[in-house]
């Protein structure tokens, strides 16, 4: 588990599994079960307390966090993208996930966690795997 100080990423992205109150201070806070495999304990921003209060941020929910810059002050976008579940079946954004990774270097393996996240997994791994029969194929013609 890592309590995440939202301010020190670019982005992150997963599937909120609770949300819940620090009794010491009284603030609230989400745990996100992230794709990068870890778990992380997000204190509540203005933005992600606007968004709760507005019905977002649903357990179950797979969301992306990036901290912009909005007139040189930092600013919290939140993107949820539907159901943790749904996402492993939206096509649209498993390819342009690989094909982010693919731009940096990295693929995907089978890391060998079960769940949600080892399903996640497994998508973007099918999809690259598919991305790369689709280009063989092309060059082949």
């Amino acid at each position: 588990m890592n309590v995440l100080d939202l301010q020190s990423i670019t982005t992150l992205e997963g599937r909120i599994l609770v949300h819940g109150e620090e009794e010491s201070s009284g603030r609230g806070f989400l745990m996100l079960e992230g794709t990068d495999a870890r778990v992380h304990h997000i204190r509540y921003t203005p933005e992600l307390e606007a968004a709760r209060n507005r019905g977002s941020l649903r357990t179950n929910a797979f969301i992306h966090l990036r901290n912009v810059s909005v007139h040189g002050r930092p600013k919290l976008k939140i993107s949820e993208l539907g159901d943790a579940e749904s996402i492993l079946r939206n096509r649209l954004h498993l390819r342009e996930t690989t094909r982010k990774l693919a731009l940096h270097g990295l693929v995907r393996q089978d890391e060998g966690w079960d769940g949600w996240l080892g399903r996640y997994q497994k998508a973007l791994r099918n999809v690259a795997v598919q991305r790369l029969i689709d280009k063989a194929r092309d060059l082949g013609r």
